[in-house]
């Protein structure tokens, strides 16, 4: 069963581009798609509450904290290791190079969410969201040199498994 959204704003409203990027953005720290659901809410709630316009680009850093900081205390609160990956959360386009890259992007997604939980975060906060290690290691309570042999750990192993997806091979 696929999880709708209904904002009846239409595709290119404010709220409609908010609520992508934010489930993408909960659901990577999350790995569960209603959960993620349920951050992107409470964090829109919590922006209304702090009169925070999802039409200002100047807020886009305050929503992305807001949705990171949400997003990890929901990870580290349920502790849940199995991830609601339904097929039927990936829209799939028509065109098909636009199909691949979209194939990709969930072959990437399923491979970081399949993390465990602690290096799924740390990987989540510094290499996509770009968050300093000693930072990361502060917001989820480990020692710096911890998150920093971790993290390289991780990538290493993060690169052995993108070898293996599909359109990585093709691309080699």
């Amino acid at each position: 069963m696929m999880t709708t959204v209904d904002i009846g704003d239409g595709p290119t409203s404010p709220t409609t581009r908010y609520y992508g990027f934010a489930l993408r953005l909960a659901f990577r720290y999350i790995g569960n798609m209603e959960k993620a659901l349920a951050v992107t809410r409470d964090v829109l709630t919590r922006m209304n509450q702090e009169n925070i316009s999802i039409n200002s680009e100047a807020s886009y850093p305050r929503i992305q904290q807001l949705l990171i900081n949400t997003s990890i205390f929901e990870a580290l609160r349920s502790k849940n290791p199995v991830a609601n990956t339904h097929p039927d959360i990936w829209e799939m386009p028509d065109d098909k190079e636009a199909r691949e890259q979209a194939i990709f992007y969930r072959d990437l997604i399923l491979l970081l969410i399949s993390l465990p939980l602690l290096p799924r975060l740390l990987y989540n906060l510094c290499g996509i969201d770009g968050w300093p290690p000693a930072k990361a290691a502060v917001r989820l309570g480990i020692s710096p040199s911890r998150a920093k042999t971790l993290l390289a750990k991780t990538r290493t192993m993060l690169k052995k498994k993108i070898k293996e997806i599909p359109m990585t091979k093709k691309l080699q």
